[in-house]
């Protein structure tokens, strides 16, 4: 699978990590309680790890803390460092209402794989049937031809 990345590039921005009042610094964030920030190039040991996610508490104009969950309580910062803080959307690249769905692609790819334990050719079908029930059926190849004959083809004058 190929995509994008979540957060550009462009969306990361330095902070200054703080042991006293274990703050986070970054002027003007304007960022609210309880969003997800993840930290990235973390230097120094800060009490705060690379590639996790937290979340924003007791917001300020220029500062806030973090917490391991929504609304917890407030990470003690061990020493004074810096990291890039890349601020995480609120809202999921997929509904939520279709996120307890896609288990039913894992469980049909696990049953279906050649493996004497697990493989399970009825359940594979069964999850894969749920799976087309909810998203669709697959478009195959002469979905996807007759969609292309609908698409004008022009050819270039230089060649």
């Amino acid at each position: 699978v190929y995509r994008k990345p979540l957060v550009s590039i462009a969306a990361r921005h330095s902070v200054t990590l703080q042991d006293t009042g274990d703050t986070v610094t970054h002027v003007a964030h304007g960022r609210s309680n309880n969003e997800a920030v993840m930290f990235g190039e973390v230097n120094l040991t800060t009490g705060i790890a690379a590639e996790t996610v937290y979340y924003i508490r007791d917001v300020d104009t220029d500062t806030y803390k973090v917490s391991t969950v929504p609304g917890g309580s407030a990470l003690t910062l061990t020493t004074n460092g810096t990291a890039t803080a890349i601020y995480l959307d609120a809202e999921p690249e997929i509904e939520e209402t279709h996120h307890r769905h896609l288990v039913n692609w894992a469980m049909h790819r696990a049953y279906s794989s050649p493996d004497a334990d697990t493989m399970d050719k009825g359940a594979s079908m069964e999850r894969f049937a749920l799976f087309e029930m909810h998203f669709g059926a697959h478009p195959g190849a002469d979905m996807r031809r007759r969609t292309n004959a609908l698409v004008p083809r022009s050819r270039p004058g230089w060649l």
